[in-house]
């Protein structure tokens, strides 16, 4: 018995230990990630972003707690505390599955998501909750990869959180 203790103890730690890196390398990535973004806004530009002679992008992307429905959803730019700055894009409704659509004009800047409102079925009793206004979720955009950013969830607003406190 004393064995089978000491091992689990051992394993025990070192499950806590993983736990520990694996935060702070999600810290650290989201970080540097947001560090290269913030790098690049001073860089000088053509002025053309979001300008009417650039086509139009479609997105899209999913508010999730279960899926959230009438969730307003809108894209900003990310300033340089990184902090929320200028919409860009939306409002855009959620649908019944939680799914937002639209399109932006040439952004090629990583954007905040940003979700408010709505309602959805709490997994655990069936009853609606309906979320105020005030209520936001948030998440990022990022039009290099269009395909691997489209959920905000709790999850996201907890790391966008936790960027935001690394950067300011």
């Amino acid at each position: 018995m004393e064995y089978f203790t000491r091992w689990s103890a051992v394993f025990f730690s070192r499950n806590q230990i993983n736990s520990v890196y694996r935060s702070k390398f999600i810290s650290i990535l989201l970080l540097v990630s947001s560090l290269l973004f913030l790098s690049a806004c001073g860089s000088s530009g053509n002025g053309n972003e979001g300008s009417n002679n650039t086509p139009s992008i479609p997105i899209s992307g999913y508010v999730i707690d279960g899926p959230i429905s009438n969730s307003s959803v809108t894209l900003h730019r990310i300033n340089a505390d990184g902090s929320i700055g200028e919409q860009v894009a939306g409002p855009f409704v959620t649908d019944e599955n939680g799914k937002w659509s639209g399109s932006t004009q040439g952004i090629s800047s990583i954007l905040v998501v940003v979700a408010s409102g709505g309602q959805y079925t709490d997994d655990a009793t069936g009853e609606v909750v309906t979320l105020t206004s005030e209520e936001t979720m948030n998440s990022w955009y990022d039009p290099a990869k269009p395909d691997r950013n489209r959920v905000v969830s709790p999850i996201t607003d907890s790391l966008w959180q936790m960027v935001q406190k690394d950067v300011s």
